[in-house]
């Protein structure tokens, strides 16, 4: 499984982390799993009481399996959706990082990729490995 490009300027790897999510001073975001990242983007499934727009910025805490620390990130919503609700998630949105320290990105970025290559290996290997 490898990330995809459509017309996008950097490869978009499944990510699937859950994250404290906060728009602003009082919109709640009562669940989010940041699903997919890229260098400069992300996309997050959501489930949240009231509409979002573009141009609103998403304030992510992401606590990365094996690192002790949360890594902040601050998305500009480019889109969002309200969905068919089902138990998890009501909407989905993504938008362009415009905030994160460098070594956190490195740090998302590396453990995305060493998904996607676990799951490749996985594959490979067939039902019985």
């Amino acid at each position: 499984m490898q990330g995809t490009t459509d017309q996008r300027k950097y490869i978009r790897y499944p990510l699937g982390l859950e994250a404290k999510a906060v728009v602003g001073n009082n919109i709640i975001i009562k669940k989010c799993v940041v699903q997919t990242i890229s260098h400069n983007g992300a996309a997050m499934d959501l489930f949240v009481h009231e509409d979002l727009a573009a141009g609103q910025n998403v304030m992510l805490t992401i606590l990365l399996p094996g690192k002790p620390v949360t890594i902040n990130v601050i998305v500009k919503l480019k889109w969002f959706e309200m969905l068919e609700a089902n138990e998890q998630f009501n909407a989905a949105a993504g938008g362009v990082i415009v905030f994160i320290k460098d070594e956190d990105r490195s740090a998302l970025l590396d453990y995305a990729f060493k998904q996607v290559l676990a799951a490749e290996e996985k594959e490979a290997a067939g039902p019985n490995g």
